[in-house]
């Protein structure tokens, strides 16, 4: 049988009035999915990553230089591909509009194999 691949769920909470996110710490896995809660105001999201050690967060990008952007809407869950986010280490979430109430994402990601 092959090796069975355990996720793990994260939260990571964006305060109320706020646009950015706490920092979470990815552990040596990659962020492979987000679950957006019921009451979220719809809006891009894009992310932040530092580097391990690092103080500087610096907007992700595609290698087109577009800002990794994903769309935002109350109660769905976004699917990432394995693999398409898979240098990041310390990450913050930045929504295009400020959350009237405090909303906690749920991140799932799983071991870089």
């Amino acid at each position: 049988m092959g090796t069975v691949v355990v996720n793990s769920k994260f939260l990571v909470k964006i305060p109320a009035g706020q646009t950015e996110s706490e920092t979470k710490e990815l552990g040596g896995k990659v962020l492979i999915g987000i679950s957006i809660p019921v009451g979220f105001e719809t809006a891009d999201l894009t992310i932040k990553n530092a580097v391990q050690g690092e103080v500087n967060y610096q907007t992700v990008k595609n290698t087109d230089g577009s800002s990794f952007t994903m769309n935002a809407t109350a109660d769905v869950f976004i699917n990432i591909p394995v693999g398409e986010l898979v240098s990041l280490e310390n990450i913050k979430f930045v929504s295009s509009v400020a959350q009237t109430s405090e909303r906690e994402l749920i991140l799932i990601a799983r071991p870089i194999l």
